[in-house]
């Protein structure tokens, strides 16, 4: 009996031995279709309705474990992803996409993806430097933060502004410092049924606004009618309203159908299309002396026949006045003072001539008389 007993106890610890050596050298299937296995698999799951439900821990959890082996998995309850071991830490199992997304497809409040390399979307459609930190839409090789390369097509649409009779939102800012704050702004306004109102406006940030808030300070307007400076209407090409001040610029050329302005030696001068160049500016004595102070004069030359002519219209003037008696000239003080000149009685020419008339009349007559006083005293010389 007890040997029989002990034939038992050998057979069964053998089978045993075998099972186990099986069990260790066999591949395993768990679920739907259990002899039908991949003959790579050690361990395949398969089924149509069920999932494989890995541990479920919590940030604070994994943290409080230690001894985790490298390429262990489970499911992260507040970041809501599975997550492997790297051997140092519990990382994504997608860890290029690193927290975008959470389990039910929201993004998380903060997002920071690193990348060292180049991402390329669609060839150059999108793409990503990483080594110089630059966007490149429609080129792999940007050449700035953003760069955009495009062929027959929009570069750049931007889906926002207002409507014709206001500004109030900008479609591009332009912070400081890498910051918000003091920013300068492109407005855009948009009408359906006037030229005017279609506008694209200008504003920079002024002192005394709050560094926040979005700049005030209109400084242009171009619009279906023409250029404001100063005006968000203009009705001309171009409509300023302000001060202007041209800056010294040579003496430009004579184009054919064309005339303007221009500041040269601290004057203002016209140009027309026959190269006549005038000096708009009232001082301008180069050919003459100024008669007295405050005169003025008008100058032109003529390149191209080699002319200059320079009149003081002030001296023209005061002869004017002594011709016609009447008083053309007229100054003030600062404060509208009248200035009173010597000589401000004006004889005219006719009442000159009539005095000069009398004059030769009182004469003649004075020589008559004077005759008649000879001939009065010759009879009385000739009696006696």
């Amino acid at each position: 009996m007890q040997k029989n007993q002990q034939k038992i106890f050998v057979v069964s610890l053998l089978t045993a031995l075998l099972t186990i050596n099986n069990l260790a050298q066999a591949q395993v299937k768990i679920g739907s279709n259990p002899t039908a296995i991949d003959a790579r698999s050690v361990l395949e799951i398969e089924s149509d309705d069920q999932a494989l439900y890995l541990p479920r821990l919590t940030t604070a959890q994994l943290g409080a474990v230690t001894g985790w082996k490298e390429g262990m998995v489970l499911y992260n309850t507040d970041e809501d992803c599975i997550k492997i071991f790297d051997g140092n830490s519990w990382e994504p199992v997608d860890s290029d996409l690193s927290g975008i997304y959470n389990g039910d497809g929201t993004t998380p409040a903060d997002v920071d993806i690193t990348i060292t390399d180049n991402i390329d979307f669609d060839a150059s459609t999108f793409f990503i430097d990483g080594t110089n930190d630059r966007i490149g839409i429609g080129t792999t090789a940007p050449l700035a933060s953003l760069d955009i390369k495009v062929l027959d097509t929009i570069g750049l649409l931007v889906r926002s502004g207002n409507s014709g009779s206001s500004s109030n939102y900008s479609q591009l800012s332009f912070g400081y410092n890498n910051s918000s704050y003091y920013k300068h702004a492109i407005k855009t306004r948009h009408s359906s049924h006037s030229n005017s109102g279609n506008a694209i406006d200008f504003f920079v940030w002024s002192v005394g606004q709050n560094i926040n808030d979005a700049p005030s300070n209109h400084i242009m307007t171009i619009d279906g009618k023409g250029v404001g400076i100063g005006t968000t209407t203009p009705a001309y090409k171009l409509e300023v309203s302000g001060e202007i001040m041209l800056e010294n610029v040579a003496a430009p050329s004579a184009i054919s159908g064309h005339s303007g302005i221009y500041s040269s030696g601290g004057e203002l001068r016209a140009i027309d299309q026959w190269g006549n160049h005038t000096v708009i500016s009232p001082h301008h004595f180069s050919l003459v002396k100024p008669s007295e102070e405050m005169a003025w004069s008008f100058y032109s030359k003529n390149k191209n026949i080699g002319h200059q002519v320079n009149v003081d219209m002030m001296k023209a003037m005061r002869v004017l006045e002594n011709l016609s008696g009447e008083k053309l000239v007229h100054k003030a003080d600062l404060n509208g003072t009248e200035i009173l000149e010597e000589n401000t009685k004006k004889t005219s020419l006719k009442e000159q001539l009539t005095l000069q008339n009398q004059r030769i009349k009182d004469q003649d007559l004075l020589i008559q008389k004077l005759t008649e006083r000879i001939n009065q005293l010759e009879r009385n010389t000739k009696t006696n």
